[in-house]
């Protein structure tokens, strides 16, 4: 390990393990095995003490793999340590939690030919069994497949306890970039923020892997998802709008939604105020104009009014008649729909979405047409 901006940086040598813990956390224990200067980590803890935020309070790690498994990199990583005095040299533990580990070789030009892989470590509910032909089972049991842009061929498939995504392309390296907004698309279809927990992108010149923490208690929390997700033909018709709206432009909407996921596992009256904020920070101005020029239902522009005023002037939900805690969770979730709305907008998606405004929230086929949206029109996503 590597003290990071410091000119004259500690650098920490030894043997030591990386293991996943059953929280899903990579802990690090590295053993020194020469001696240190001790003043030099007595500076290196107190850059990371009394609050105090440094680079220089973080190590990069490189570490090879005993297996023979090449050189893992972690460009980022803060210790604690235990160590034991002699004179002015100490030696000890080196520990911390490691968020990625990554291992790559070769050169990622964008002109070859390429594959993907990522591993998610649960089973993701999707509309598997449906071929692209509409026939059960035209190809392995619980798979999805489908082609993005005639030359990006996708497949989801579900084993027994974890996921796998599989991307292949004939013709140019993968790029990050469609790999993040792919599993963006299927989180906010499924209403779980899914990560991966291992990965891979092999080029015929390049090869990368990338090892990560893994949340398994965050993994848990569903927010209400925004599709029906009883029709493959919608699900893929989804994943391919919002990619191709993620790849042409600059947008927040993601960060958004991952927020208002971690807020609303604290409850609806909880999340009430970040979700409200949130449609306020996706639309920034427009709402009104939504409603007279592209059809929006002006009751979802009220709820969202009488959802942003009492969450931000403190009004408590919970102590009211039931009568009016209906109308306040009723309130809250046409909020959700609307959020929605504002990605199925810019995507001008048609299929089948959840009418999280009416009791019951019914099944409903959205028509793209009905909402389009012109090129003069003052709303937009924030960038």
């Amino acid at each position: 390990m590597t003290q990071l901006g410091s000119s004259n940086p500690l650098v920490i040598n030894g043997v030591g393990t990386i293991t996943q813990d059953e929280l899903g956390s990579l802990q690090l224990k590295l053993f020194q095995q020469s001696p240190l200067e001790l003043r030099r980590v007595f500076a290196y803890q107190g850059e990371k003490s009394g609050g105090k935020f440094s680079f220089a309070g973080a190590c990069r790690l490189e570490a090879t793999s005993y297996e023979g498994g090449g050189t893992w990199t972690c460009g980022y990583l803060r210790t604690s340590e235990n160590i034991r005095l002699d004179g002015d040299t100490c030696t000890g533990v080196f520990s911390g939690e490691v968020a990625r580990l990554d291992s790559s070789h070769g050169t990622p030009s964008g002109f070859q030919k390429s594959s993907f892989e990522g591993i998610i470590p649960f089973e993701v509910d999707l509309p598997f069994n449906l071929g692209a032909d509409g026939k059960r089972n035209s190809y392995p049991e619980r798979m999805i497949k489908f082609t993005f842009n005639k030359k990006t061929n996708i497949e989801i498939q579900r084993f027994d306890g974890h996921t796998a995504i599989r991307i292949t392309n004939k013709f140019e390296l993968i790029s990050d970039r469609f790999v993040e907004v792919l599993l963006q698309g299927i989180s906010i279809a499924t209403g779980r923020n899914l990560k991966f927990i291992w990965r891979q992108k092999i080029g015929e010149h390049f090869h990368h892997n990338v090892v990560s923490d893994f949340d398994f208690e965050g993994s848990r929390i569903v927010l209400p998802p925004s599709l029906n997700l009883r029709s493959l033909l919608h699900f893929i018709s989804f994943l391919d709008g919002y990619i191709k709206f993620s790849l042409r432009n600059e947008h927040n909407y993601f960060s958004f939604w991952e927020k208002l996921h971690a807020s609303w596992a604290t409850g609806v009256v909880v999340a009430a105020l970040p979700l409200a904020v949130y449609i306020e920070g996706t639309v920034m101005n427009g709402l009104r104009a939504l409603v007279e020029q592209y059809g929006i239902d002006r009751n979802l522009v009220v709820s969202w009014q009488f959802v942003r005023n009492r969450s931000a002037h403190g009004h408590d939900f919970n102590r009211e008649r039931i009568s009016k805690t209906q109308k306040a969770v009723t309130a809250i979730f046409s909020c959700l729909r609307l959020f929605y709305e504002l990605l199925f907008l810019k995507m001008e998606f048609s299929g089948y979405v959840i009418d999280y405004s009416k009791i019951g929230f019914p099944s409903d086929f959205r028509y793209a047409s009905r909402f389009k949206l012109k090129t003069s029109a003052v709303i937009k996503l924030s960038k």
